[in-house]
């Protein structure tokens, strides 16, 4: 079923899938961002715990909010990899001078 309208209001599936869309912008203005200045503008700590998140909820766990959102989360993690790229290529900026990686 591609929405859960039985647990979830279509009010309450309509918000998420908004939220979603914005999340993948946010996601996609990052990635151009990292490519424009070779800095990635988000914490380490939150690029990899966000990565594996997202591993996680497009692999392992599914949603019961339908096979709609399931692809939303699969769309999170495609983009994600190319943020932890990003932080693989440009994370050591983000580190003092003195501390080696």
């Amino acid at each position: 079923m591609w929405f859960n309208v039985v647990k979830y209001t279509p009010a309450q599936l309509a918000l998420f899938a908004v939220a979603a869309m914005f999340w993948i912008l946010a996601y996609i203005l990052i990635i151009r961002n990292i490519r424009k200045y070779k800095y990635v503008g988000v914490p380490i700590a939150a690029v990899c715990t966000n990565f594996a998140w997202e591993t996680l909820w497009s692999t392992a766990f599914y949603s019961d909010m339908g096979d709609a959102f399931e692809w939303g989360y699969r769309a999170w993690f495609f983009l994600d990899i190319f943020i932890f790229i990003g932080i693989l290529q440009y994370g050591h900026k983000q580190l003092p001078d003195n501390t080696m990686l």
